[in-house]
């Protein structure tokens, strides 16, 4: 969204209506747990991901989603399908 309000006009506007039709995934407990249990296998791999992509990669694995990116660091995470766009 900080692109569509930077470019504002049309763009901001069908990233809205993008945005609006997209569910909100809750993070419950078992995506907390699953937070942690990546990022510590990540740690061992010698890889790290940021906090809070792994809140949303523990979000999409929870709920069998898959995350729309463009950030490549999600490609490795184990089980989550990844989409770029």
């Amino acid at each position: 969204m900080v692109g569509a309000y930077r470019l504002g006009g049309r763009y901001l506007e069908r990233a809205r209506v993008l945005v609006d039709c997209l569910p909100v995934l809750p993070f419950d407990r078992e995506a907390y747990h699953e937070a942690g249990r990546l990022g510590s296998d990540l740690l061992h791999r010698g890889l790290h991901l940021g906090e809070s992509d792994l809140f949303i990669a523990a979000i999409s694995l929870r709920h069998g989603q898959r995350l729309l990116t463009r950030d490549i660091a999600f490609s490795h995470v184990p089980g989550l399908a990844v989409e770029s766009y």
